[in-house]
């Protein structure tokens, strides 16, 4: 557990400002293009990869204690990326800007495990009590391409800005219930979230106007039911980045009277279609500010349960270039308090605790950042995102209104539409060495760029037979193998000899109480096709 930095408390106001200015100094970089220069990237990394012979982390996905385990009982790490279309239809296509089997396999060969899918409860119910099952069989087309890579979803209920006549998405109309105010000035995402309309959109949301929560939870309920029996669904996000709106400067108030009630009734409404998979509760999005939650511990009728959290740095001028190490260092202050935010959220609600969103940037140094500490902390991560297509509420969409956006400080791709056109260093930084299934708890782990030495470490539980899982990325890490050090464990790697193999076994020994292992750089002549 990382201790807490020293840092000024923040004000409501200090946040708002903040959040505000970091997507708008976001969006004002959309024209940048990145200072890194064009590097060609592996071969390897578009090829479809042998996915026979590795015992895969098998769903459906629990929880036990602040870790997510699979039905083995191994901790499951996961890393990944979100992929959420704002736009209709409200799901990816299977296009070149969509997501296609190709991009599915290039987040395998990246190391990916989990995408976080945007639902859009405007695309499921466009009208009140008339469900579209069609919208559902898209999500579920991309979650079934996913899932054959040995991919997990989690399905997220996306809003920003409330819905489409604010210029954002999420919510149908008919669920707007604001004394029928209108925007007076339409502003550049986000500059319509302070205004009357949007801040009483959200004002009827919490007072549950028109019995919106209800209606909400119902739908939920038949998301569960549609996805209850794939094992490759992780779980569901109640509620991306709910906005206080009146409440921003009572934030207790605001957690333990509001939402949290909210939240537990879409909870209840899951729950009661789906026995299994994981309810991740998400707090309003002034946790990213440095505002603690204050959500109380959940019915133990509703695990298992997540808690699902945001953490993009909010310095001013962070997005500017060059990218100074004083900014860098900031970020990392605000990373950690916000860190260490969510751990205490786990000890005062017992959810496992997942970063669902950071990033959105060219700026690896940041990217290696939030990821180095997530490491030191054993905590899961999602980017922001695989591809900018359809976001109409994040950096670069503005200034690029087509299907293929170029140059997107979000998008893994220089060209959304070219599947080679992958950033080299925003790869890298992303596809780190990982323990994806630990067969026991873990005590640490973590990759040092530098060096290239990837470490791990683990208390065996003795229940498990399936093997610890560790990703090594040969491609962007290891380009000419790897030497493997293990105490407590067998592998097929040596320390002797090189191995260039993407995934690696570890198989716990008989009366071994714990396992280390190192992986270094091999600094011969070959190189790892």
């Amino acid at each position: 557990m990382t201790k807490p930095l020293h840092i000024p408390k923040y004000t409501a106001l200090a946040i708002l400002i903040s959040l505000l200015s970091a997507v708008t100094l976001a969006a004002c970089s959309a024209s940048t293009k990145p200072s890194q220069s064009r590097q060609d990237v592996p071969s390897s990394l578009f090829k479809s990869s042998n996915l026979s012979g590795i015992d895969w982390p098998k769903g459906p996905l629990s929880t036990s204690g602040r870790f997510i385990v699979d039905s083995t009982g191994r901790a499951i790490i996961l890393h990944g990326v979100n992929e959420v279309y704002k736009v209709p239809p409200y799901c990816p296509q299977d296009t070149a800007w969509g997501i296609e089997p190709a991009d599915a396999s290039l987040m395998h060969n990246l190391g990916f495990d989990v995408v976080r899918l945007g639902y859009l409860w405007e695309g499921f119910e466009p009208q009140k009590g008339k469900f579209d099952y069609n919208y559902l069989n898209c999500l579920q087309r991309t979650e079934s391409m996913l899932a054959n890579q040995h991919i997990f979803t989690l399905v997220d209920s996306h809003q920003d800005l409330y819905t489409q006549k604010f210029g954002g998405e999420g919510f149908p109309q008919w669920a707007v219930h604001n004394h029928h105010l209108s925007l007076s000035v339409n502003r550049p995402f986000p500059g319509n979230q302070l205004s009357r309309a949007v801040t009483a959109a959200f004002d009827g949301l919490w007072e549950n106007r028109g019995n919106v929560w209800q209606s909400y939870a119902q739908a939920w309920g038949k998301v569960a039911a549609y996805f209850k029996n794939d094992p490759m669904v992780l779980g569901y996000d109640i509620m991306n980045e709910p906005w206080p709106a009146k409440f921003i400067g009572s934030p207790v108030t605001f957690d333990t009277e509001y939402l949290e009630p909210f939240e537990t009734m879409s909870a209840q409404a899951i729950r009661s279609n789906d026995p299994h998979h994981i309810i991740f509760y998400e707090p309003p999005v002034t946790f990213n500010g440095g505002v603690p939650s204050s959500f109380t511990p959940p019915s133990p009728s509703l695990d298992p349960v997540g808690f699902s959290f945001h953490n993009y740095c909010l310095t001013h001028g962070e997005f500017s270039n060059p990218y100074t190490a004083a900014r860098l260092s900031l970020c990392y202050e605000q990373f950690n308090h916000v860190d260490s935010n969510a751990l205490s959220a786990y000890s005062s609600m017992g959810a496992a605790p997942l970063m669902t969103e950071f990033g959105a940037t060219f700026y690896t140094p940041e990217i290696s950042k939030d990821i180095q500490l997530a490491s030191q902390d054993m905590v899961g991560w999602i980017y922001w995102q695989f591809k900018a297509s359809g976001d109409i509420t994040t950096r670069s969409y503005a200034s690029d209104h087509g299907k293929c956006p170029k140059n997107s400080p979000e998008s893994l791709f220089r060209d959304d539409c070219i599947i080679t056109s992958l950033h080299r260093k925003k790869a890298t930084a992303l596809s780190q060495p990982y323990p994806a299934a630990i067969a026991g708890v873990p005590t640490s782990y973590g990759y040092n760029p530098s060096t290239g030495i990837f470490h791990l470490s683990y208390s065996v539980t003795r229940k498990i037979a399936a093997p610890t899982l560790v990703y090594t990325s040969v491609a962007l890490h290891y380009p000419h193998g790897y030497l493997v050090h293990v105490v407590g464990a067998t592998t097929k790697g040596s320390s002797k000899r090189t191995t260039c193999s993407n995934w690696l076994e570890f198989y716990n020994q008989v009366n071994t109480t714990s396992v280390t292992v190192t992986l270094t750089p091999s600094h011969n002549n070959k190189t790892c096709s």
